[in-house]
């Protein structure tokens, strides 16, 4: 065997083919020699760097066929490509004042004066003349950036320097150099203004940055919010954004009127809310500040901008300003006279661990290689996943409410006096929230700003071994305490993968890594627009950092490995029937070659009017460059959207049409969408935007499962319907068994472990007591001595026997908990079975359908099986399983008259007034009570972390047998009696009868078939 005629590989990986692709693929093990012989064909990459998928043969099993390439495989005849390690800076020296032109210095964390006189050579006089910005800009005086509607700065006709209109006045005369130092975009200034309505989603997020909203740039990006969607935002349109935290909407619509509204630059003395005394900056110890909530600068009366790190705060009186503010007479720095200024939780701050530099916090040792915060923090999340298999990737991505927040900082302020903090007080989504709001308003991040150019040039290095290596070299030369607390994160986060792998919660890690990709790094702030172009590269460090083994954990099997790539669409063989060779024709010719079709209609990835929750679920867990084309959701003719798959999310990109001719941005190019996606099939959509250097590698096809419904019959879809259907149901019993006493073991365990909280003070309490005895035992008189004695042995005995009462209390909750993880693993493994189940069966039902078989008919097929006892009967039966009798559409008003004088246990399940949610209104204690339910990537439920159920109707089915009294006190009650139950079972004539006589009005619509299925 020639070694010019095949090509070598070995497997890095075991891969084995699902069952349904067993007679296209073949199956390798780590180590096995793969060949594939020269020419290859539809080599995708190079023959050193494969891409996508090869035909070849393993060496070991003779067996032929598809294998996947990227880093499944390694080309044996060369060796490893070593790129060049990126040569770390030299590290700007810490706390480095940046300067600013008037010949001060900032240094925002720091006790010393904010200010130091710094001598300059000045030559002239700056000619300025007024400008407009169109891209933010940087003031050379303040070092705050410049944006807004009309003449906002001012420019420099010598050196090209800007200066807000409030800061020249600052200016000294004769301060031009004369030397030109243009800004970095020559297009940032215009002497004509560029409404914001004109803006592009770019210039959007890039103004985001500015003023500190970059942590949604990322969702104003994927809605393409553009300059005029942005100025049409309000709090409705927030939430639909899935922007729900009330601080952070208000600071958006807050920094979008101040962007919206004409520029009054030109402060006056005469606004500040307090007395300017013609102080100094050096007499206050301004520090940059995360402010919790809306604040007005006590200079200029104007809000702070953003979410974080909106300006300085003095640390001794509490004043609060802009950055730019900081120039000029400021109050004097007296406590006393601020005291009706300053904010209400200033004091209470005084004593935060938030915002104050990792150095300052903690001294590193054996068993403090973290603040204590953080070791808390992440100690108390990893025992709960231990022992409740909480999911943490999906804990981490939800956000808490800032009042709950705030109660677990003041909690935890009590850490450093050694005092005991009850946890149960807080749930997981609380504590994760709190570390993530800390990580983010560190001074400098976890990876300091001065190591954030080093970091991402190795992130761009294409082999994935260069850039790891690259990347540990870079941390080992992280200051002493970054180092330590970053080494700390990785740690925590490998356990919690492990754990998910225990609890059989297999979640891509990019979804942790989209997470913490912005919070533990990110650029300075002279180039914060930086970070919303550097996403991808941010979590590929998050990601690489991670998997690099530098850590001493071990990850899971299954997030060490390579994404499996899309497999090639099936072969499509010419069809050899009589028929077909007589005339010449054969419509799998035609489907053979799409490419040559110019029919959209004919092309794989077309899928035409299907929803975004759809695509969303056939994109779910593919590799970058997976692609398809669907109909707009605006229903227009010739309107289309492309869904790709980038950076682990969806990246929806709208299709334009005008004059026959289609293309992403102006001018059109193409003559028709086919045109379109073969082009960028070849070339790279940087150049339509810089974020997606990437071409449309992967169709989803739409012919596999076209050609599995047309090759069965009838009777043959119905039995695997009905096979289908049974087990499904039997699974889901099974489910809900384990469901009941994971629930349960989970009440008690947090009842044990308040009981273990409480013996661990009454040992405390013993021991001081002894303690004090044996203290006064060496002070007594000799006739008090038997006394004492006598007193201590006693307490030792009870404090022996509260001990032994503790350990057994122990061991049992160890015990439990070891039993509750084994049902959170069975649980967790059902799930995937108990999703694949109901989607194959909603498949068989629409292949039914789609070969003239009724709804009504098919209901009655599965209804039989509860008679010959395949089922039990009382689920078929049920009033229940009829959606009709309880989904109803109504609002609130007309869902309290219906239940009006209703018994215990009435319900109906209508829309809410979030139109991604429902709503449940019950009965309970002669009350109509209503209940919100919300549907997640996990299912339907009413909170955390029981948003379990596939459907409305599994969810309603489970709490017919279950009470609400988990979710509410004062809902001990099931969902007994469908609203319109008795109108479902009854004839006609009954049904008449109960309508009239029940005075309950005429029945609302229910919700459409269509509607329900969708939200499904």
């Amino acid at each position: 065997m020639s070694s010019a005629r095949f090509v070598l590989y070995r497997a890095q990986f075991d891969y084995t083919p699902p069952s349904d692709q067993e007679d296209q693929c073949i199956a390798f093990a780590k180590g096995d020699i793969l060949e594939v012989e020269r020419p290859i064909k539809d080599l995708e990459g190079t023959e050193e760097n494969p891409k996508g998928w090869l035909y070849g043969k393993n060496q070991k099993t003779n067996a032929a066929g598809l294998f996947p390439c990227d880093d499944f495989v390694k080309r044996l005849s060369d060796a490893e490509n070593e790129a060049t390690t990126p040569q770390k800076p030299t590290p700007k020296p810490r706390n480095k004042p940046r300067l600013s032109m008037n010949g001060a210095a900032i240094r925002p964390n720091s006790d010393e004066p904010v200010y130091t006189v710094i001598q300059h050579v000045l030559q002239k006089e700056h000619r300025l003349t007024d400008v407009f910005v169109l891209k933010p800009v940087l003031c050379s005086l303040c070092r705050d950036y410049i944006w807004g509607s009309g003449k906002v700065g001012q420019k420099c006709e010598d050196c090209l320097k800007c200066f807000h209109k409030s800061c020249v006045k600052f200016l000294t005369p004769e301060s031009c150099t004369g030397e030109k130092r243009e800004s970095s975009d020559p297009n940032a200034t215009f002497s004509q203004e560029v409404p914001v309505r004109q803006w592009d989603n770019t210039i959007v997020i890039e103004w985001m940055a500015t003023v500190n909203l970059y942590r949604y740039s990322q969702v104003f990006r994927r809605d393409n919010i553009n300059g005029e969607k942005l100025v049409e935002l309000n709090l409705e349109k927030l939430k639909e954004m899935k922007i729900d935290d009330e601080f952070h909407q208000k600071a958006i619509l807050v920094c979008i009127d101040a962007l919206s509204s004409p520029a009054s630059e030109t402060d006056s003395d005469d606004s500040s809310s307090v007395s300017r005394e013609g102080c100094s900056p050096n007499d206050h110890k301004l520090i940059e500040h995360s402010f919790p909530s809306l604040q007005r600068c006590h200079i200029c009366t104007q809000f702070l901008y953003g979410i974080i790190r909106q300006g300085f705060q003095c640390r001794v009186c509490g004043l609060c300003c802009h950055r730019k503010c900081c120039f000029g007479r400021l109050p004097k720095c007296d406590s006393d006279q601020m005291k009706k200024h300053r904010r209400l939780s200033f004091d209470a701050d005084a004593n935060s661990v938030f915002g104050v530099p990792l150095s300052e916090q903690f001294q590193i040792s054996d068993c403090a290689s973290a603040p204590p915060f953080v070791i808390w923090c992440t100690t108390e999340l990893e025992r709960r996943t231990r022992e409740t298999g909480t999911n943490m990737f999906e804990t981490y991505r939800r956000s808490s409410s800032t009042d709950e927040i705030k109660q677990l900082k003041e909690a935890l302020s009590r850490i450093a006096a050694n005092e005991v903090v009850d946890a149960s007080k807080f749930d997981a989504v609380c504590i994760a929230a709190t570390l993530k709001k800390y990580l983010r308003e560190l001074p400098d991040p976890v990876i300091p700003e001065d190591f954030y150019s080093s970091f991402i040039a190795a992130s761009k290095l294409p082999d994935e071994e260069a850039c790891k290596t690259a990347l540990s070299e870079i941390v080992l030369k992280l200051p002493d305490h970054h180092q330590s607390v970053l080494r700390h994160l990785m740690v925590h986060f490998c356990r919690i993968c492990r754990m998910q792998e225990e609890f059989c919660q297999r979640e891509p890690l990019s979804k942790l890594c989209q997470v913490f990709c912005h919070i533990l790094l990110r650029p300075p702030w002279e180039n914060i627009m930086d970070i919303v172009h550097n996403t991808e590269f941010h979590i590929r460090i998050v990601e690489v950092l991670i998997k690099s083994g530098m850590w001493s954990e071990q990850l899971p099997d299954y997030i060490s490995a390579p994404a499996i790539p899309p497999r090639p669409p099936k072969r499509r063989t010419v069809c050899s029937t009589r028929s077909d060779s007589l005339t010449g024709s054969s419509s799998h010719q035609q489907r053979s070659s799409p490419e040559l079709s110019g029919r959209l209609e004919d092309q794989e990835w077309y899928w035409g009017d299907i929803s975004r929750e759809e695509v969303n679920e056939k994109l779910r867990d593919t590799p970058d460059g997976t692609f398809l084309v669907r109909d707009a959701s605006t229903k227009v003719r010739d309107n289309y959207t492309l869904t790709l798959r980038k950076g682990g999310s969806n990246r929806l990109i709208k299709i334009f049409h005008q004059d026959g001719m289609f293309g992403f941005v102006e001018p059109l190019k193409f003559t028709s969408v086919v045109d379109l996606i073969q082009h960028y099939q070849h070339h790279s959509l940087a150049h339509y935007n810089r974020t997606l250097d990437i071409v449309l590698k992967y169709p989803v096809s739409k012919f596999v499962k076209d050609e599995e419904a047309a090759g069965s019959d009838v009777e043959s879809i119905r039995s695997k319907l009905l096979e289908v259907h049974n087990e499904y149901i039997r699974k889901l019993q099974d489910f809900e068994s384990m469901y009941e006493e994971h629930a349960r073991i989970s009440q008690e365990l947090h009842l044990k472990h308040q009981a273990l909280d409480a013996f661990r003070e009454t040992i405390i309490l013993f021991e001081e007591q002894m303690k004090l005895l044996e203290t006064f035992k060496n002070k007594a008189a000799p006739q008090e001595l038997p006394k004492v004695h006598d007193n201590f042995e006693m307490l030792r005995a009870r404090l022996r026997s509260i001990t032994d009462s503790r350990d057994k209390l122990d061991a049992d909750v160890k015990e439990q908990a070891a039993l509750n993880r084994t049902h959170a693993a069975n649980m967790n493994a059902l799930k995937p079975e108990l999703k694949r189940l109901h989607k194959q069966r909603d498949l068989f039902n629409k292949w039914l359908i789609d070969k003239g078989e009724s709804h009504q008919s098919i209901d009655k097929m599965l209804e039989s099986l509860a008679s010959i006892g395949s089922i039990p009967a009382e689920i078929t039966a049920s009033p229940h399983s009829d959606e009709k009798t309880w989904l109803v559409t109504c609002n609130r008003t007309e869902a309290e008259r219906l239940l009006k004088s209703r018994e215990d246990g009435t319900f109906l399940i209508r829309p809410s007034s979030d139109p991604q949610s429902f709503a449940l209104s019950i009965v309970a204690l002669n009350t109509v009570v209503h209940c919100k339910i919300d549907k997640k990537e996990t299912g339907f439920g009413f909170a955390e972390p029981y948003y379990i159920h596939e459907s409305l109707m599994d969810l309603v089915l489970h709490y017919k047998e279950t009470t609400l009294v988990e979710h509410n006190d004062i809902l001990d009650v099931m969902l007994k009696y469908p609203v319109y139950a008795l109108e479902c079972i009854s004839d006609h004539s009954t049904t008449t009868h109960n309508r009239t006589s029940g005075s309950q009005g005429t029945q609302p619509p229910l919700l459409p078939r269509s509607h329900y299925q969708h939200l499904q």
